[in-house]
């Protein structure tokens, strides 16, 4: 039983750590403005602002919060499936559940992430049209 512990530990710190570098290289390949992950608090500035320019970054801000969240979801989903056949066969174990919990709650986080960008994109097309109108 710790032996299976032990390894699941294992498995979920080295998905994790990968997940942390995979998101930290699409951030770079992203071409963020600032070659930073904003803060919330610059978020929230950015939100407030009437350039188009800030609210595209907003938009990139909240994809890159999509994208983590896809990949912490797939690190639960692995942590799910890996324990399969875990320490009793055929039952659900606890850590299984709270990964399958994890992996909807994620994947509505990203959804809800995306839409957070496809509004930010519409709110810097409004204003670009009314500063090309003037």
């Amino acid at each position: 039983m710790k032996s299976q512990l032990i390894k699941v530990s294992v498995l979920s710190l080295f998905l994790m750590t990968t997940s942390v570098l995979s998101v930290s290289a699409q951030d770079q390949a992203a071409g963020m403005k600032s070659g930073r992950q904003l803060t919330k608090a610059e978020a929230k500035a950015l939100s407030m602002s009437r350039t188009p320019q800030d609210h595209l970054e907003l938009a990139s801000y909240f994809r890159n919060e999509a994208r983590e969240a896809e990949n912490m979801a797939g690190v639960h989903e692995e942590i799910a499936s890996g324990n399969d056949s875990g320490p009793v066969s055929g039952t659900t174990t606890e850590l299984q559940m709270h990964s399958h919990d994890f992996v909807d709650n994620a994947r509505r986080a990203a959804a809800s992430a995306n839409e957070m960008a496809k509004e930010q994109e519409a709110i810097a097309a409004r204003l670009q049209q009314n500063a090309s109108a003037k």
